[in-house]
């Protein structure tokens, strides 16, 4: 699922990655999908977060952990 540049978000409770705003100003939104997978996630300058994310971006992490 694309997202919005590398930006994400480090909130329990939603998706972590951002994605482009529907209403066309070429923002950025929070993922409005649900939550499934808790996992690991680097960013840009190799610093390592654990974080939650929907089924669409699970991919971008590791060790991931399904949510119930």
């Amino acid at each position: 699922m694309d997202h919005y540049a590398e930006a994400f978000y480090l909130a329990s409770g939603c998706c972590f990655r951002m994605i482009q705003a529907e209403d066309g100003t070429g923002h950025a939104q929070h993922c409005p999908y649900p939550i499934e997978w808790r996992g690991r996630f680097q960013d840009g300058t190799g610093k390592w977060h654990t974080v939650e994310a929907c089924n669409g971006h699970r991919a971008d992490l590791i060790a991931v952990q399904w949510i119930r």
